[in-house]
Protein backbone atom coordinates (compact mmCIF):
# COMPACT_ATOMS: atom_id res chain seq x y z
CA UNK A 1 0.00 0.00 0.00
CA UNK A 2 1.20 3.70 -0.64
CA UNK A 3 1.39 6.16 2.06
CA UNK A 4 0.55 9.69 1.88
CA UNK A 5 4.37 10.48 2.29
CA UNK A 6 5.57 8.41 -0.44
CA UNK A 7 2.96 9.65 -2.88
CA UNK A 8 3.08 13.76 -2.76
CA UNK A 9 6.13 15.46 -2.71
CA UNK A 10 6.18 17.67 0.36
CA UNK A 11 7.43 20.75 0.06
CA UNK A 12 6.73 22.27 3.76
CA UNK A 13 5.50 21.00 6.28
CA UNK A 14 2.50 23.19 7.97
CA UNK A 15 3.51 22.44 11.64
CA UNK A 16 7.42 23.28 11.40
CA UNK A 17 7.69 25.93 8.57
CA UNK A 18 10.50 24.30 7.74
CA UNK A 19 11.41 23.07 4.34
CA UNK A 20 11.85 19.22 3.56
CA UNK A 21 14.96 18.25 1.86
CA UNK A 22 12.88 15.93 -0.81
CA UNK A 23 12.26 19.70 -3.00
CA UNK A 24 12.83 22.95 -3.31
CA UNK A 25 12.15 25.60 -0.18
CA UNK A 26 9.31 28.82 -1.00
CA UNK A 27 12.83 30.80 -0.85
CA UNK A 28 14.21 28.68 -3.20
CA UNK A 29 11.52 29.19 -5.78
CA UNK A 30 11.33 32.69 -5.36
CA UNK A 31 8.48 32.66 -2.87
CA UNK A 32 8.16 34.57 0.37
CA UNK A 33 5.22 34.25 2.65
CA UNK A 34 3.46 37.64 3.76
CA UNK A 35 1.96 39.20 6.93
CA UNK A 36 -1.50 37.95 5.96
CA UNK A 37 -0.25 34.13 5.36
CA UNK A 38 -0.36 34.29 2.05
CA UNK A 39 2.77 33.98 -0.80
CA UNK A 40 3.94 36.20 -2.88
CA UNK A 41 6.14 35.72 -6.25
CA UNK A 42 9.55 37.71 -6.05
CA UNK A 43 8.91 37.35 -10.18
CA UNK A 44 5.34 38.63 -10.39
CA UNK A 45 3.95 41.33 -7.92
CA UNK A 46 -0.31 42.28 -8.60
CA UNK A 47 1.29 45.91 -9.74
CA UNK A 48 2.38 43.77 -12.79
CA UNK A 49 -0.90 42.08 -13.31
CA UNK A 50 -2.78 45.16 -12.92
CA UNK A 51 -0.82 47.92 -14.91
CA UNK A 52 -2.04 46.56 -18.14
CA UNK A 53 -5.63 47.09 -17.94
CA UNK A 54 -4.91 50.83 -15.97
CA UNK A 55 -2.81 51.37 -19.26
CA UNK A 56 -5.49 50.26 -21.68
CA UNK A 57 -7.97 52.51 -19.69
CA UNK A 58 -5.01 55.20 -19.51
CA UNK A 59 -4.99 54.96 -23.27
CA UNK A 60 -8.99 54.42 -23.57
CA UNK A 61 -9.38 58.31 -21.49
CA UNK A 62 -6.22 59.84 -23.72
CA UNK A 63 -8.61 58.31 -26.80
CA UNK A 64 -11.73 60.17 -25.88
CA UNK A 65 -10.05 63.34 -24.89
CA UNK A 66 -8.33 63.43 -28.34
CA UNK A 67 -12.04 63.01 -29.91
CA UNK A 68 -13.56 65.53 -27.53
CA UNK A 69 -11.16 68.42 -28.78
CA UNK A 70 -11.36 67.08 -32.28
CA UNK A 71 -15.57 67.54 -31.87
CA UNK A 72 -15.03 71.09 -29.89
CA UNK A 73 -12.96 72.34 -32.69
CA UNK A 74 -15.50 72.01 -35.04
CA UNK A 75 -18.17 72.99 -32.45
CA UNK A 76 -20.07 69.62 -32.60
CA UNK A 77 -21.45 69.61 -29.10
CA UNK A 78 -24.55 68.13 -29.68
CA UNK A 79 -22.45 65.12 -30.73
CA UNK A 80 -19.79 65.47 -27.52
CA UNK A 81 -23.19 65.35 -25.39
CA UNK A 82 -24.54 62.36 -27.32
CA UNK A 83 -21.33 59.86 -27.24
CA UNK A 84 -20.28 60.72 -23.58
CA UNK A 85 -23.38 61.46 -21.48
CA UNK A 86 -24.42 60.24 -19.05
CA UNK A 87 -20.65 59.52 -18.60
CA UNK A 88 -21.54 56.20 -16.10
CA UNK A 89 -23.47 54.84 -18.71
CA UNK A 90 -20.91 55.60 -21.72
CA UNK A 91 -17.28 54.90 -20.07
CA UNK A 92 -17.84 53.24 -17.06
CA UNK A 93 -14.02 52.09 -16.91
CA UNK A 94 -12.47 55.38 -16.82
CA UNK A 95 -15.05 56.75 -14.19
CA UNK A 96 -14.07 53.28 -12.11
CA UNK A 97 -10.74 54.68 -12.34
CA UNK A 98 -10.94 57.99 -11.42
CA UNK A 99 -10.33 59.41 -14.74
CA UNK A 100 -13.61 61.16 -15.80
CA UNK A 101 -12.81 64.41 -14.31
CA UNK A 102 -11.81 66.51 -17.22
CA UNK A 103 -14.40 64.71 -19.64
CA UNK A 104 -17.25 65.70 -17.38
CA UNK A 105 -15.95 69.32 -17.46
CA UNK A 106 -15.73 69.10 -20.97
CA UNK A 107 -19.63 67.52 -21.41
CA UNK A 108 -20.33 70.70 -18.90
CA UNK A 109 -19.33 73.32 -21.22
CA UNK A 110 -20.71 71.79 -24.59
CA UNK A 111 -24.20 71.48 -22.69
CA UNK A 112 -23.44 75.35 -21.70
CA UNK A 113 -22.94 76.11 -25.32
CA UNK A 114 -26.18 74.31 -26.49
CA UNK A 115 -28.28 75.68 -24.07
CA UNK A 116 -26.41 78.70 -22.88
CA UNK A 117 -29.64 80.12 -21.21
CA UNK A 118 -30.22 76.98 -18.70
CA UNK A 119 -26.69 77.53 -17.15
CA UNK A 120 -26.99 80.81 -15.68
CA UNK A 121 -30.24 81.78 -13.95
CA UNK A 122 -31.91 84.94 -15.09
CA UNK A 123 -31.09 87.87 -12.89
CA UNK A 124 -33.72 90.41 -12.34
CA UNK A 125 -33.07 93.91 -10.50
Amino acid sequence: MVSLGSAAKIIQRPNTGKSDNSGPGLEEAGQVENRDGLFSDAFLSLEDLVSPKSDAVKQSGKKIKDDIAELSRNNRWEDIISLYHPVEEKIPDLVKAGEEGFIRQKIAFAMGQVNPGLMMPSRSF
